[in-house]
Protein backbone atom coordinates (compact mmCIF):
# COMPACT_ATOMS: atom_id res chain seq x y z
CA UNK A 1 0.00 0.00 0.00
CA UNK A 2 1.53 3.33 -1.05
CA UNK A 3 1.30 6.73 0.60
CA UNK A 4 -1.68 7.84 -1.48
CA UNK A 5 -3.62 4.73 -0.48
CA UNK A 6 -2.82 5.21 3.20
CA UNK A 7 -3.90 8.86 3.09
CA UNK A 8 -7.43 7.92 2.00
CA UNK A 9 -8.04 4.74 4.00
CA UNK A 10 -9.20 3.09 0.76
CA UNK A 11 -6.74 0.79 -1.05
CA UNK A 12 -6.90 2.52 -4.43
CA UNK A 13 -4.16 4.42 -6.22
CA UNK A 14 -4.23 8.19 -6.57
CA UNK A 15 -5.31 7.89 -10.21
CA UNK A 16 -8.06 5.39 -9.34
CA UNK A 17 -9.39 7.65 -6.59
CA UNK A 18 -9.43 10.62 -8.95
CA UNK A 19 -11.30 8.66 -11.61
CA UNK A 20 -13.69 7.25 -9.01
CA UNK A 21 -14.61 10.80 -7.97
CA UNK A 22 -15.23 11.70 -11.62
CA UNK A 23 -17.32 8.57 -12.09
CA UNK A 24 -19.48 9.29 -9.04
CA UNK A 25 -19.99 12.91 -10.06
CA UNK A 26 -21.20 11.83 -13.51
CA UNK A 27 -23.46 9.17 -12.00
CA UNK A 28 -25.15 11.66 -9.68
CA UNK A 29 -25.56 14.09 -12.57
CA UNK A 30 -27.10 11.41 -14.80
CA UNK A 31 -29.60 10.66 -12.05
CA UNK A 32 -30.78 14.27 -12.37
CA UNK A 33 -29.66 15.40 -8.91
CA UNK A 34 -27.90 18.55 -10.14
CA UNK A 35 -29.68 21.31 -12.05
CA UNK A 36 -26.77 23.07 -13.67
CA UNK A 37 -28.52 25.70 -15.80
CA UNK A 38 -31.29 26.92 -13.49
CA UNK A 39 -31.80 30.17 -11.66
CA UNK A 40 -30.62 29.61 -8.12
CA UNK A 41 -31.66 31.46 -4.98
CA UNK A 42 -28.58 32.82 -3.22
CA UNK A 43 -28.68 34.58 0.15
CA UNK A 44 -27.58 38.19 -0.05
CA UNK A 45 -26.13 40.34 2.75
CA UNK A 46 -29.62 41.02 4.09
CA UNK A 47 -30.38 37.27 4.21
CA UNK A 48 -33.09 37.65 1.59
CA UNK A 49 -33.13 35.51 -1.50
CA UNK A 50 -31.92 37.04 -4.73
CA UNK A 51 -31.77 35.35 -8.11
CA UNK A 52 -28.45 34.34 -9.62
CA UNK A 53 -27.73 32.02 -12.50
CA UNK A 54 -25.33 29.22 -11.67
CA UNK A 55 -22.44 28.93 -14.11
CA UNK A 56 -23.48 26.61 -16.94
CA UNK A 57 -21.68 23.43 -17.96
CA UNK A 58 -19.87 23.12 -14.63
CA UNK A 59 -20.20 19.94 -12.61
CA UNK A 60 -19.80 20.14 -8.84
CA UNK A 61 -16.42 19.18 -7.47
CA UNK A 62 -16.21 16.25 -5.10
CA UNK A 63 -15.64 18.35 -1.94
CA UNK A 64 -18.87 20.18 -2.81
CA UNK A 65 -20.71 16.88 -3.13
CA UNK A 66 -19.35 15.90 0.29
CA UNK A 67 -20.73 19.17 1.70
CA UNK A 68 -24.14 18.47 0.19
CA UNK A 69 -24.14 14.97 1.67
CA UNK A 70 -23.43 16.57 5.05
CA UNK A 71 -26.46 18.80 4.54
CA UNK A 72 -28.37 15.49 4.05
CA UNK A 73 -30.82 16.52 1.34
CA UNK A 74 -28.63 15.18 -1.46
CA UNK A 75 -28.53 11.78 0.27
CA UNK A 76 -32.33 11.81 0.66
CA UNK A 77 -32.85 12.58 -3.03
CA UNK A 78 -30.25 10.02 -4.06
CA UNK A 79 -31.98 7.23 -2.14
CA UNK A 80 -35.34 8.23 -3.57
CA UNK A 81 -33.85 8.00 -7.06
CA UNK A 82 -32.27 4.57 -6.63
CA UNK A 83 -35.10 3.07 -4.53
CA UNK A 84 -37.81 4.63 -6.73
CA UNK A 85 -39.92 5.73 -3.80
CA UNK A 86 -40.45 8.70 -1.60
CA UNK A 87 -38.75 8.87 1.78
CA UNK A 88 -41.28 10.31 4.19
CA UNK A 89 -40.72 12.01 7.51
CA UNK A 90 -37.50 13.84 6.59
CA UNK A 91 -36.65 17.52 6.95
CA UNK A 92 -36.97 19.00 3.46
CA UNK A 93 -34.90 22.04 4.34
CA UNK A 94 -32.58 20.96 7.17
CA UNK A 95 -31.44 24.03 9.07
CA UNK A 96 -29.52 22.52 11.98
CA UNK A 97 -27.10 19.76 12.86
CA UNK A 98 -29.82 17.68 14.50
CA UNK A 99 -32.06 17.88 11.43
CA UNK A 100 -29.27 16.90 9.06
CA UNK A 101 -28.18 14.04 11.34
CA UNK A 102 -31.81 12.86 11.53
CA UNK A 103 -32.06 12.73 7.73
CA UNK A 104 -28.70 10.99 7.28
CA UNK A 105 -29.49 8.37 9.92
CA UNK A 106 -32.90 7.69 8.38
CA UNK A 107 -31.30 7.12 4.98
CA UNK A 108 -28.62 4.82 6.37
CA UNK A 109 -31.22 2.84 8.34
CA UNK A 110 -33.15 2.27 5.12
CA UNK A 111 -29.99 1.02 3.43
CA UNK A 112 -29.43 -1.46 6.26
CA UNK A 113 -32.71 -3.10 5.22
CA UNK A 114 -31.41 -3.72 1.70
CA UNK A 115 -29.73 -7.14 1.54
CA UNK A 116 -27.67 -6.28 -1.55
CA UNK A 117 -26.26 -3.09 -0.03
CA UNK A 118 -22.65 -3.32 1.15
CA UNK A 119 -22.29 -2.58 4.87
CA UNK A 120 -18.92 -0.94 5.50
CA UNK A 121 -19.98 2.71 5.32
CA UNK A 122 -23.66 2.67 6.34
CA UNK A 123 -22.77 2.96 10.04
CA UNK A 124 -20.94 6.28 9.66
CA UNK A 125 -23.68 8.84 10.16
CA UNK A 126 -21.50 11.25 12.16
CA UNK A 127 -18.60 10.92 9.71
CA UNK A 128 -20.84 11.82 6.79
CA UNK A 129 -22.19 14.84 8.61
CA UNK A 130 -18.61 15.86 9.48
CA UNK A 131 -17.74 15.78 5.75
CA UNK A 132 -15.28 12.95 6.04
CA UNK A 133 -14.27 12.41 2.41
CA UNK A 134 -13.23 8.77 2.91
CA UNK A 135 -16.64 7.80 4.34
CA UNK A 136 -18.52 9.77 1.68
CA UNK A 137 -16.44 8.34 -1.15
CA UNK A 138 -16.90 4.78 0.13
CA UNK A 139 -20.64 5.20 0.68
CA UNK A 140 -21.23 6.68 -2.77
CA UNK A 141 -19.22 3.95 -4.46
CA UNK A 142 -21.23 1.26 -2.67
CA UNK A 143 -24.48 3.04 -3.57
CA UNK A 144 -23.42 3.12 -7.22
CA UNK A 145 -22.67 -0.60 -7.11
CA UNK A 146 -26.04 -1.26 -5.42
CA UNK A 147 -27.87 0.83 -8.03
CA UNK A 148 -26.20 -1.05 -10.89
CA UNK A 149 -27.01 -4.48 -9.43
CA UNK A 150 -23.53 -5.58 -8.39
CA UNK A 151 -23.16 -8.09 -5.55
CA UNK A 152 -22.70 -6.98 -1.97
CA UNK A 153 -19.13 -6.52 -0.77
CA UNK A 154 -17.91 -8.15 2.41
CA UNK A 155 -14.79 -8.42 4.54
CA UNK A 156 -12.03 -9.54 4.70
CA UNK A 157 -11.56 -8.78 0.98
CA UNK A 158 -13.91 -5.81 0.76
CA UNK A 159 -12.00 -4.04 -2.00
CA UNK A 160 -10.91 -7.10 -4.01
CA UNK A 161 -12.90 -5.99 -7.09
CA UNK A 162 -11.11 -2.63 -7.19
CA UNK A 163 -12.82 0.73 -7.74
CA UNK A 164 -16.18 0.76 -9.51
CA UNK A 165 -15.58 3.32 -12.25
CA UNK A 166 -18.10 4.01 -15.02
CA UNK A 167 -17.23 6.94 -17.26
CA UNK A 168 -19.03 5.95 -20.47
CA UNK A 169 -22.69 6.64 -21.13
CA UNK A 170 -24.81 3.75 -19.80
CA UNK A 171 -26.40 3.19 -23.23
CA UNK A 172 -23.06 2.89 -25.01
CA UNK A 173 -22.02 -0.43 -23.48
CA UNK A 174 -23.66 -3.48 -21.85
CA UNK A 175 -23.56 -3.81 -18.08
CA UNK A 176 -20.31 -5.43 -17.00
CA UNK A 177 -19.44 -7.24 -13.83
CA UNK A 178 -17.09 -5.28 -11.59
CA UNK A 179 -14.11 -7.56 -12.24
CA UNK A 180 -14.59 -7.17 -16.02
CA UNK A 181 -14.56 -3.40 -16.04
CA UNK A 182 -11.71 -1.58 -17.71
CA UNK A 183 -10.71 1.83 -16.40
CA UNK A 184 -11.27 4.38 -19.15
CA UNK A 185 -8.43 6.78 -18.40
CA UNK A 186 -9.16 8.99 -21.43
CA UNK A 187 -12.87 9.43 -20.87
CA UNK A 188 -12.63 12.72 -18.98
CA UNK A 189 -10.37 15.68 -19.39
CA UNK A 190 -10.61 16.20 -15.63
CA UNK A 191 -8.72 13.07 -14.69
CA UNK A 192 -6.48 15.00 -12.31
CA UNK A 193 -7.34 14.64 -8.64
CA UNK A 194 -10.08 16.94 -7.41
CA UNK A 195 -8.85 19.78 -5.21
CA UNK A 196 -9.42 19.10 -1.54
CA UNK A 197 -10.85 22.51 -0.61
CA UNK A 198 -14.44 23.30 -1.55
CA UNK A 199 -15.57 26.75 -2.72
CA UNK A 200 -18.27 27.44 -0.15
CA UNK A 201 -20.05 30.04 -2.26
CA UNK A 202 -20.49 27.44 -4.99
CA UNK A 203 -21.49 24.88 -2.34
CA UNK A 204 -24.28 27.20 -1.17
CA UNK A 205 -25.47 27.63 -4.76
CA UNK A 206 -25.48 23.87 -5.30
CA UNK A 207 -27.36 23.31 -2.04
CA UNK A 208 -29.97 25.80 -3.25
CA UNK A 209 -30.27 23.84 -6.50
CA UNK A 210 -31.23 20.77 -4.49
CA UNK A 211 -33.57 22.68 -2.17
CA UNK A 212 -35.37 24.58 -4.91
CA UNK A 213 -36.02 21.44 -6.92
CA UNK A 214 -36.96 19.18 -4.00
CA UNK A 215 -40.67 20.08 -4.01
CA UNK A 216 -40.86 19.42 -7.75
CA UNK A 217 -39.07 16.12 -7.20
CA UNK A 218 -41.47 15.00 -4.46
CA UNK A 219 -44.48 15.85 -6.63
CA UNK A 220 -43.16 13.47 -9.31
CA UNK A 221 -42.90 10.65 -6.77
CA UNK A 222 -46.44 11.01 -5.53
Amino acid sequence: MNKDQLSTGIPYTKTEISLLKDSLTLWLTRLGLFRINELVGVKDSKTRLSQKKFQSDVLPRFPEIVSMLSDSLLLVRLLEAILSRRISGVHLRPASRSQSIFNIRKCLDLLKEEKRMSRKWIWRCDKIYERDQVSCLGLLEDLHRFHDGLPRRSDPNYFKDGPYIVLEEPSSAPQLRSEDKVLNFGALSGANEVKSKANFEERDQLSQIININSDKHYEQLQ
